[in-house]
């Protein structure tokens, strides 16, 4: 199992891949989805960015921001919520 950090959490755990992967299909944005293992959320963050017109940067940043905070929420519920 790997560490679990943000970069873990966000973008390197195979169900955030899978999660990116699925959502950025679906928009037509599949090139944007973390590779590798070793990313950084914030650089992976800000290359998405470059590659997207600057009409585009706001809604392409809320995407980003919804979906890492459902990733996210969807952790602690995990860790932190008992289901029996």
């Amino acid at each position: 199992q790997a560490e679990e950090n943000v970069q873990h959490i966000l973008i390197s755990c195979v169900l955030a891949r899978q999660a990116w992967a699925l959502i950025l299909q679906r928009l037509d944005l599949l090139a944007f989805a973390p590779q590798g293992m070793n990313n950084h959320f914030s650089s992976w963050w800000c290359c998405t960015i470059k590659g997207v017109l600057r009409v585009e940067h706001e809604g392409h940043t809320t995407l980003i921001i919804l979906v890492a905070w459902e990733i996210w929420k969807h952790g602690n519920a995990c860790v932190f919520e008992v289901k029996a």
